[in-house]
């Protein structure tokens, strides 16, 4: 039986589109300086949780500019993302860490034209502490066997792959 996970998408290109320019500017100049140095996938996940942050910002905080945005606007949205969208610690964290880094680099490069401005994330926010959100999936000796069954017909290569996994108690991650 498959696990459920609840998703509530609040971003959306039509919502995006509405999002203050001068924010959308400051995401895609962090965006391009962190991809530098750092993955396509991490970059995916930094866009991810910008317009996310962004959309809730265009939704229930007037759209303001990322740089006036009050230190209980910020803990509004991580409120509203532990009970609304129902965010699991560690992407609450992972939210954390990604508008530190943005706040960051705001501080870093855009001094000259906000000056007042400083990285409020992480003493405004506490780290969500580490939840276990799902039980674990633990396959019976029976259904192993008929997937190694199955992949022997279908891929010799990944029934040697699945059925060294299982051997060793591998974890999908």
């Amino acid at each position: 039986m498959p696990r459920k996970t609840f998703s509530k998408r609040i971003t959306s290109t039509k919502l995006t589109k509405k999002i203050l320019p001068t924010n959308i500017d400051l995401m895609e100049q962090f965006l391009k300086d962190k991809s530098i140095r750092t993955s396509n996938t991490t970059i995916a996940v930094y866009r991810s949780n910008l317009l996310m942050f962004l959309t809730w910002n265009l939704q229930h905080n007037a759209n303001k500019r990322f740089t006036d945005i009050r230190k209980i606007e910020f803990s509004n949205f991580f409120s509203y993302a532990s009970t609304e969208l129902r965010l699991g610690s560690a992407r609450l964290n992972n939210l954390r860490s990604t508008l530190s880094s943005f706040s960051i680099f705001i501080e870093r490069f855009y001094d000259d034209i906000y000056p007042g401005f400083r990285n409020v994330i992480l003493t405004v926010v506490e780290s969500a502490p580490k939840e276990i959100r799902r039980e674990k999936t633990v396959l019976k000796d029976e259904q192993v066997e008929a997937l190694l069954e199955h992949l022997s017909k279908t891929d010799a290569q990944e029934a040697c792959w699945v059925a060294l996994a299982v051997c060793r108690g591998a974890r999908l991650s």
